[in-house]
């Protein structure tokens, strides 16, 4: 029964959102475009997808035996587009990600781990893709004007992140959720004895 509710709910959010571009300019967009352009944009997607999806099944282990590859990679699509079209800081898809490994007996610990795992080694590597374009950037635009700005913001923006992505493998390797009630207990909201 859920299952026909969050359908359902997905066809509806589809419909409003195709509703709110409008038909006819989502029609003028791919036909501008041409099926050869359509084609040029998707496919460098599906293969990353692909790839991603592959790695996820080297994450998961023994594991993944009991889910088949192209479950797995449906799995991640589903994730995915809940984590683009839902307003949940890109991971609102995750808990579904654990939710559908747990339909193909993969339990819940081993599935969160996996998440969790592929998400961080994403990140750090979007991280370092992001360091490369800047790189590419200075020896392209120089460090002169507003382009020296540009890039001396995207520098720091690229700090923030790294400084974030090495807490959160910090807090990964203390436990997560150990931490977590660590700091609870610290606040004083938990009792140490529950």
């Amino acid at each position: 029964m859920l299952r026909y509710i969050l359908l359902a709910v997905g066809l509806i959010v589809l419909c409003l959102l195709v509703w709110n571009i409008g038909p006819s300019n989502i029609y003028e967009a791919g036909s501008k475009l041409g099926p050869a352009a359509l084609l040029a944009v998707l496919i460098p997607s599906v293969i990353m997808y692909v790839i991603e999806a592959y790695g996820w099944k080297l994450v998961l282990g023994p594991s993944a035996s009991a889910v088949p590859f192209w479950r797995l990679l449906t799995i991640r699509t589903a994730g995915e587009v809940v984590n683009m079209t839902t307003p949940t800081a890109y991971l609102g898809g995750e808990p579904l990600k654990v939710y559908l490994l747990k339909q193909h007996h993969v339990p819940i610990t081993e599935g969160a781990a996996s998440v969790v795992i592929a998400k961080t080694t994403l990140t750090i590597a979007e991280v370092f893709y992001i360091l490369v374009g800047i790189v590419i950037g200075l020896f392209i635009l120089g460090t002169g004007g507003s382009a020296g700005q540009t890039i001396t913001a995207a520098i720091v923006s690229v700090a923030v992140l790294v400084c974030s992505i090495g807490g959160f493998v910090f807090v990964q390797q203390r436990g997560l959720f150990a931490s977590m009630l660590s700091m609870v207990k610290k606040l004083g909201i938990a009792d140490s004895g529950a």
